[in-house]
């Protein structure tokens, strides 16, 4: 709680760049909600993009509070469970949902290029590391 009033009265004076932030944070939820509709879109789900909007954060929300590893098997039964009330089929959500982990997966890809570039790097350090620790 501490750091909490402590960052409310840093930023206090700061109104415009906390509008920033809460107007960024709003257009990437826009922009992710919009993906997860056009994936929708693209297995034929026909379900409002109001709904969408309603069921995203409830999603999201479940699946980052279940004890589960990154939401597994609570999204994908959330996204069957509540765009099947909205007239979903159960395959075309789970769909959706199995397309937006590997949407994030792909999208996520190119960073690990420089991960992998830093530990060939470090092999040689490491190599010549464990050759001086090793009795002759």
């Amino acid at each position: 709680i501490k750091k909490v009033d402590d960052a409310v009265f840093h930023y206090h004076r700061h109104k415009w760049q906390l509008t920033k932030c809460i107007g960024m944070g709003l257009l990437v939820w826009i922009w992710t909600v919009g993906g997860i509709y056009l994936l929708g879109q693209s297995v034929s789900m026909q379900v409002k993009l109001i709904d969408y909007f309603i069921f995203a954060p409830i999603i999201f929300t479940a699946g980052a509070v279940f004890p589960s590893i990154a939401g597994l098997g609570v999204l994908e039964g959330l996204f069957q469970q509540l765009f099947g009330m909205a007239g979903a089929p159960a395959a075309s959500a789970v769909a959706v949902c199995l397309l937006y982990r590997l949407n994030c997966l792909a999208v996520s890809l190119p960073g690990a290029i420089p991960l992998f570039q830093e530990f060939s790097s470090l092999k040689p350090a490491m190599e010549e590391e464990e050759s001086a620790i090793e009795p002759a």
